[in-house]
């Protein structure tokens, strides 16, 4: 199966779904940050900039959504070499569950740079 075409704007779609998704995380993972305010509500508590943040980047993605759904002309893009770029995906999280649960940071570090330089030749 070659997969060698890609329309920009369907990727560009769920690139910004996944910002979209990170943005909503992140705001919810402030709200913990709500209970370290002092207890006089005119004051910004911890959690203030966080949220403000996690707002701006919501907007500026559905802006950005909107943008590229009304986007008349869409690019096709060429994934020449879509493998590797999937197999530097997969091998990611693997090198970073690796990292906080076995320790060794130079050790699992070389292994995994030297598999992705093995890949890449």
């Amino acid at each position: 199966m070659e997969v060698s075409i890609l329309n920009s704007k369907v990727l560009s779609l769920v690139l910004l779904f996944g910002i979209g998704l990170i943005g909503i995380v992140y705001y919810l993972s402030s709200n913990s940050l709500m209970g370290l305010a002092s207890s006089s509500s005119g004051e910004m508590g911890a959690g203030y900039f966080p949220r403000l943040l996690a707002l701006i980047l919501i907007a500026l993605t559905i802006l950005s959504i909107i943008q590229t759904i009304l986007e008349k002309e869409s690019r096709k893009i060429d994934l020449g070499n879509w493998k590797m770029v999937v197999a530097t995906i997969i091998l990611s999280p693997i090198y970073i569950f690796l990292w906080v649960n076995v320790g060794y940071f130079y050790i699992i570090t070389f292994i995994f740079l030297f598999g992705l330089i093995y890949i890449f030749q």
